[in-house]
């Protein structure tokens, strides 16, 4: 998935007035998260390279598009937060720790852990 679908997605879901490069932001910040908290916890084939922030609408996004949601809820909490909605914001932010949550628990289940690194958390 990339990020020029995913923001368009949320746009016609909940209309805004943050921009393209605002919301490329946000999904910088979370799939730099994401490649932290989960990917780089995780043996791979071959060494991963380091993650570097968007710059283009037509990247592609870490996650699989099966959870796809993590992105879009998180970007409906972003908004919810800078326009000052909290109760929005509490439940757009719930929707996203459930998806992110889901994702999290998918990838550790298909992924060996790094021998040892349970250790330096």
């Amino acid at each position: 998935m990339t990020i020029k679908e995913i923001i368009d997605k949320t746009d016609t879901l909940k209309p805004n007035q943050y921009s393209a490069a605002d919301k490329m932001d946000w999904l910088s910040d979370l799939d730099g998260r994401i490649m932290q908290e989960v990917i780089l916890r995780h043996e791979h084939d071959a060494d991963l390279p380091a993650f570097i922030r968007y710059s283009s609408d037509a990247d592609e996004l870490l996650v699989d598009d099966v959870y796809r949601d993590v992105y879009l809820y998180y970007l409906m909490a972003q908004i919810d937060f800078y326009n000052a909605e909290y109760g929005r914001y509490n439940n757009s932010s719930a929707a996203f720790n459930q998806a992110y949550s889901d994702y999290s628990r998918n990838y550790h289940g298909k992924h060996a852990p790094i021998a040892g690194h349970w250790k330096n958390l």
